[in-house]
């Protein structure tokens, strides 16, 4: 991704590499394919914690490229390899005592709602959805991948987020983006569009723009989840010894379809 800024008061610009057909990819936490040399990395983050406005203790360089299926991001987050924290190792975990690196998609570019990311160096991944004044909801599990690799110059992520995991105009033109790196131990915040204490990463009228992504596959717009759940409940008070234990069970499906680009139905 090539990034630009014309002047301060416009955002910072990505322009996404298109992918190649039958380019193979492989998540294993190494910027090692082809095209992450060919794709320009950006690399102008600025410190909004502790110094408001600052040069950041380390260096961050993000890729972002693409093809009919995917969003790739890839990252490397240099650091002194003895100083990196990362505790979290659950789902949704929230990571205030580790490093992480997180992003924005402000898919509909409407400076409102969009989707939140974010991985630690052990690998924990979590995500939410956004909604405006920087509301979540975690419960949200998009499908997506992390992969996290740890070296001698700090920690690498190679991310993959389908399509169809997002909800977009596929005529949209462009997206809001924006990244968020935290070092624990020194309380340091840097972000790569805007610094400004009062804006939070989750704020998308901070973001950036995503220019490029076009002529992708979101599906058919369909998940069907299938579940079961189950009971049992043990009452020694029961005068009958084989009727002690009680248990209770449902099994069902839960469908999500798009009946547009930007409404769901769920039965």
């Amino acid at each position: 991704a090539a990034a630009q800024q014309s002047s301060e008061d416009e955002p910072l610009t990505l322009q996404a590499y298109r992918l190649s057909n039958g380019t193979e990819i492989q998540l294993d936490g190494r910027i090692e394919e082809e095209f992450w040399s060919l794709a320009v990395p950006i690399s102008d983050f600025t410190q909004q914690d502790p110094v408001e406005g600052g040069e950041p203790s380390e260096r961050t360089e993000v890729w972002v490229a693409y093809d009919d299926d995917n969003l790739y991001i890839g990252a490397i987050i240099y650091d002194d390899p003895d100083g990196i924290l990362a505790f979290q190792r659950e789902r949704d975990a929230f990571l205030s005592t580790d490093d992480s690196f997180q992003w924005i998609l402000d898919t509909f570019q409407d400076g409102r709602t969009g989707y939140f990311f974010e991985i630690n160096p052990s690998g924990s991944m979590g995500d939410s959805l956004v909604f405006p004044a920087g509301e979540q909801q975690r419960a949200w599990d998009g499908i997506w991948t992390a992969r996290i690799r740890r070296t001698d110059v700090g920690w690498i992520a190679e991310i993959e987020i389908p399509f169809r995991t997002l909800n977009f105009n596929p005529d949209g033109g462009a997206w809001g983006i924006n990244f968020q790196r935290t070092i624990r131990r020194k309380n340091e915040e840097s972000i790569w569009n805007g610094f400004a204490r009062n804006q939070d990463l989750r704020t998308m009228s901070n973001a950036g723009l995503l220019t490029g992504v076009s002529e992708v596959n979101q599906g058919i717009g369909l998940d069907v989840k299938p579940y079961v759940v189950g009971s049992s409940l043990y009452d020694s008070r029961r005068p009958d010894p084989n009727n002690q234990t009680l248990y209770t069970g449902d099994t069902g499906l839960d469908f999500v379809y798009s009946l547009t680009a930007d409404l769901r139905a769920s039965f």
